[in-house]
């Protein structure tokens, strides 16, 4: 109400200043009669051209007080004398505020027809995602329990036993058309010098084959993505380029970028959303593990299960736990204790998911780090692994120090 008060306010208050500005220059004589008439004439104008028929209105009572407050009775002398000007000022007046005026209608005129259009078109685009069963039973079957997307992570365990690298990319870009309606990705591997070669794809990609740093098509989130070496996910998601995931060896060095550039506009929601950035997350452990199997292996204390050495993991934890901890994602460290063999930890891994990890943290002693395991679900994962391994003992653990104590 105030604002709207203040704004009806400036036209007044803008004629008072300059009609009384040009009025206090007449009467000092700094003003002579023809430039006082052009003066006038010019604000008069400027007035009808900004603000239509409220400024000619304005305009035309302001120019009036101004004269009769100069000329006082000799006014209508003056008018007759000068007829032809006052009637060429006027028409002049008129016409520009009633095209001022008719712009301005037919801009206003335009953005609202803009806008139901949009609407109908929203609409009619919801109507139809509402129609169309088999989306329906998409969206039940994989969006509906976001706490536990199963489905898709059962699919992603499947790929570990594909043994070609190319298959096995085919298959992750699938599985995003597949449960996150990705329509079109790609896989881009860095060459040096800022050049990079696609090494699968899904979908019509508009990308072409080789991207160079300083071209033209060459995406700024791949450039960002290259730079920051973390999964880029912008905070307004656009048809195209609406994610990156950097996959890098064990020495940090940058392999792979997987590059999602179009998803299916009629499914944008928050939770499909959500369900890209945890796919973002398996979908970086999946294929890094996978990558650099023989890069891990050294660092592990034996040799048929992945297991840490005490120095490599904790470096390790840190890492996964500053990057959880900087997206918002929860995670957490249980402390296992009992006699440790290699078979007893080959057993023990494969009843943990797809991004948990065991480390070497002491004689008899593993951390067993947690990623995307909410705090108030550990007692549960304590009971489910005591069943299934009682020769350990399990208790929650700090996840950067793998002392008992819980979370930080």
């Amino acid at each position: 109400m105030r604002a709207s008060y203040w704004k009806h306010a400036v036209l007044p208050a803008e004629i008072v200043l300059l009609y009384g500005i040009i009025l206090l220059l007449r009467k000092e004589s700094l003003l002579g009669p023809d430039s006082f008439f052009l003066l006038t004439a010019f604000i008069g104008l400027a007035l009808s051209l900004y603000y239509g028929i409220r400024g000619l209105i304005g305009a035309a009572a302001g120019t009036g007080a101004l004269l009769l407050a100069d000329m006082g009775a000799g006014l209508p002398d003056f008018l007759s004398q000068h007829y032809l000007e006052v009637t060429f000022f006027a028409m002049a007046l008129l016409l520009t505020g009633f095209v001022k005026s008719g712009a301005d209608r037919r801009v206003l005129g335009s953005e609202l027809t803009n806008t139901i259009l949009m609407k109908r078109l929203e609409r009619l685009t919801i109507e139809l995602s509402e129609r169309d069963r088999a989306l329906q039973d998409a969206f039940q079957e994989v969006l509906a329990d976001m706490e536990s997307p199963r489905i898709m992570y059962q699919a992603l365990r499947r790929l570990e036993e594909i043994p070609e690298r190319d298959a096995f990319f085919s298959e992750i870009l699938y599985v995003l058309y597949t449960h996150c309606h990705v329509e079109k990705s790609s896989l881009f591997e860095p060459l040096g010098r800022g050049t990079f070669e696609r090494a699968a794809s899904f979908g019509p990609s508009t990308l072409p084959d080789r991207l160079t740093w300083r071209a033209e098509e060459m995406p700024e989130i791949i450039k960002v993505a290259a730079t920051e070496q973390e999964v880029v996910i912008p905070k307004e998601i656009e048809n195209r380029l609406v994610m990156a995931i950097p996959l890098l060896s064990q020495a940090g060095d940058l392999r792979y970028i997987l590059l999602i550039e179009e998803i299916r506009f009629i499914n944008l929601s928050d939770n499909l959303i959500n369900l890209l950035k945890i796919a973002a997350h398996w979908i970086k452990t999946l294929m890094e593990n996978r990558l650099h199997l023989n890069d891990l292996l050294p660092m592990s204390v034996y040799s048929s299960v992945l297991v840490y050495k005490r120095e490599e993991g904790e470096r390790v934890m840190a890492q996964t736990a500053a990057r959880y901890r900087r997206y918002g994602l929860p995670y957490a460290a249980l402390r296992v204790t009992g006699p440790v063999t290699e078979e007893r930890a080959r057993a023990l891994a494969g009843s943990l998911r797809l991004y948990d990890m065991l480390v070497m943290t002491g004689e008899n002693e593993l951390t067993l780090c947690l990623a995307m395991a909410a705090n108030v679900n550990i007692p549960f994962v304590i009971r489910r692994l005591s069943g299934a391994h009682p020769e350990f003992v399990f208790e929650e653990a700090d996840v950067l120090t793998a002392k008992p104590g819980g979370r930080p």
